[in-house]
């Protein structure tokens, strides 16, 4: 690092390794073939090959889609943790750390949800995706906790003052929590691309700023649409991204207002009113967007940190396809969904 700006530079044994895990990904004709199958037949299909290990822990308690939930998460916790331990290179390690904490704040906000809609603990379990320090044991014992433990427990993980954290957890304010937690989370990005030592263009910091800015977008509309106030609505609001849109959107007068606003941005293929109306829709979409840019990482530069961090969205998109193929059949939705909504690429 120079003058607190974080250079990038050439990683032949990381990537040499990601190589070899790369090539047991999933590919178009497994998902098709996955397609075609019934739950439990694709719980054997994954036992097969890299989830094997997975599969056999969770299989004496568990059967069907959540049998194959548990198995999912796992892992990709433990390729985490194997992506973790192969950055051998401390500004690659820091890179890593940071995007997965997205998972360690979404596992707080699983127990969370748990804890004050009195979900039993067991349920809550499926949602974990086990990412150090929130393992399955460390998720539990939250959950067990009173305020005062889980007020103490966050702050070691967020920058969220203890008084906050309390006052939210007595009042039971879980979407002002959730929130707080999503801007300690997505700050933390946009301060981390601030540093990097990368041009403006440069892949890694779009997918941060297409990070930041879909959520911004997502949120300013779904408050809007819930019918905040403006004022109200800019505390949800993450610094940093191209506040611009988000201020003509809270201002905007209503939905065909929003959708003339997305029209003249880079994210004018949201501009839908299927999407807007149905904002499960428009996250899908959403998600869709920067994973795709994410997976054209891992053919940029082939030493640089560009396939590292595209196969760990590769990994997560493994783990997004096989989960939607999943809760596809056991809701009973046509393949013409799964197609939709399928990530492939990489």
């Amino acid at each position: 690092m120079k003058k607190g700006k974080i250079r990038f530079g050439r990683y032949p044994y990381t990537v040499t390794r990601i190589k070899a895990m790369k090539s047991k990904l999933l590919g178009s004709e497994d998902y098709l073939r996955m397609k075609k199958m019934g739950v439990n037949e694709i719980a054997r299909f994954l036992e097969e090959g890299e989830y094997k290990s997975e599969i056999n822990r969770f299989a004496s308690r568990y059967r069907g889609a959540e049998l194959v939930e548990l198995a999912v998460n796992a892992n990709l916790a433990k390729t985490v943790n194997k992506i973790l331990k192969i950055s051998i290179k401390r500004e690659v390690k820091e890179l890593v750390e940071l995007y997965v904490r997205k998972w360690v704040i979404n596992n707080i906000k699983t127990v969370l949800r748990a804890k004050i809609n009195g979900v039993d603990s067991e349920e809550m379990r499926s949602g974990i995706i086990p990412v150090f320090p929130t393992t399955y044991e460390y998720c539990e014992r939250l959950y067990q906790g009173d305020n005062t433990y889980i007020a103490n427990n966050i702050i070691k993980l967020t920058e969220v003052k203890k008084a906050v954290i309390y006052k939210q957890l007595e009042e039971k304010e879980l979407v002002r929590l959730e929130n707080l937690l999503d801007k300690n989370y997505y700050s933390g990005i946009v301060l981390f691309s601030q540093k990097l030592a990368l041009k403006k263009n440069h892949p890694l910091l779009r997918f941060f700023r297409y990070t930041v800015d879909l959520l911004n977008i997502k949120n300013s509309i779904r408050f809007k649409k819930a019918g905040m106030k403006e004022n109200e609505i800019e505390d949800f609001i993450i610094k940093g991204g191209n506040e611009d849109i988000v201020k003509k959107i809270i201002k905007a007068k209503d939905m065909e207002d929003v959708i003339n606003i997305l029209k003249t941005t880079e994210y004018k293929h949201l501009a839908k009113k299927e999407f807007l109306e149905k904002l499960i829709e428009f996250r899908n979409e959403m998600d869709r967007f920067v994973l795709k840019h994410a997976l054209r990482m891992l053919h940029e530069d082939i030493l640089s940190v560009s396939p590292i961090f595209g196969y760990l969205i590769s990994k997560e998109t493994e783990a997004r396809n096989i989960k939607l193929i999943v809760h596809s059949k056991t809701m009973g939705v046509d393949e013409g969904f799964i197609d939709k909504n399928l990530v492939i690429g990489g």
